[in-house]
């Protein structure tokens, strides 16, 4: 609700319907039979996931959506966390089983999605999340900056972007809200850092180019207009 970019973004209008009910609707779809919590500190999102039939979890204020997750994690007792951010109104219901997937069927206590990304115009926006992984699609860095950084500038069909799906184990999600947040993760505003400066490897499940997060009011649009053209999803 506090979006610099775009504040009380989670119940912003899309075809007639609060943004964060796509979100749930997207959960609902993959059929994984789990329960669904909306974790917030808003007193409104709140009643209104309730009244939609999905459970809301009051957390206090947090820095980022991993330590929310932390503490409901904590509270309700549970192995592994799949984390559907806020703002993804029109994410792959597929996307959402194929991380569940991996996780449990890994090595790994953290996961999450990238795809390719191959539009400069996007390489460059500092609202597209780039990263940069390993041979072993294990994540090695990610930032809002263009990178692996090239002199001529250009992507050359090597970058890939962050799709903002996570996986956890309860453990890993215990240790993130234990630790400090350290240098790189403030310089870089983003949360997957903090595991890697305290020497947890995050792995990477490759999902479809379905995403389209909502950073700013603009995005709403292409959200809108992509529901248009994508069967898979209802009213």
């Amino acid at each position: 609700m506090k979006s610099s970019r775009f504040p009380g973004k989670p119940l912003a209008s899309i075809s007639g319907k609060p943004m964060i009910y796509h979100v749930i609707d997207r959960c609902r779809e993959t059929k994984l039979p789990f329960p669904i919590y909306v974790c917030t500190d808003s007193t409104e999102i709140f009643d209104m996931v309730e009244a939609y039939g999905v459970n809301g979890f009051m957390t206090g204020e947090h820095p980022t959506g991993s330590d929310r997750v932390a503490e409901m994690a904590n509270v309700i007792g549970t192995e592994f966390v799949i984390n559907v951010q806020g703002d993804e109104p029109i994410i792959d219901p597929l996307d959402i089983v194929k991380t569940h997937d991996f996780l449990v069927s890994s090595k790994h206590s953290v996961v999450t999605g990238f795809s390719s990304l191959s539009d400069t115009k996007d390489f460059n926006d500092i609202n597209t999340i780039k990263i940069v992984k390993d041979n072993f699609d294990n994540l090695l860095y990610v930032s809002r900056a263009a990178i692996p950084g090239k002199k001529a500038g250009n992507v050359e069909g090597k970058a890939y972007r962050q799709i903002c799906l996570y996986g956890y184990t309860a453990r890993a999600l215990k240790d993130f809200a234990s630790f400090r947040r350290g240098s790189l993760e403030l310089s870089e505003d983003h949360e997957l850092l903090r595991f890697l400066e305290n020497g947890i490897d995050v792995g990477l499940v490759e999902l479809s180019e379905a995403s389209i997060p909502v950073d700013v009011p603009s995005d709403l649009l292409l959200v809108e207009a992509a529901m248009k053209d994508r069967s898979f999803y209802r009213d």
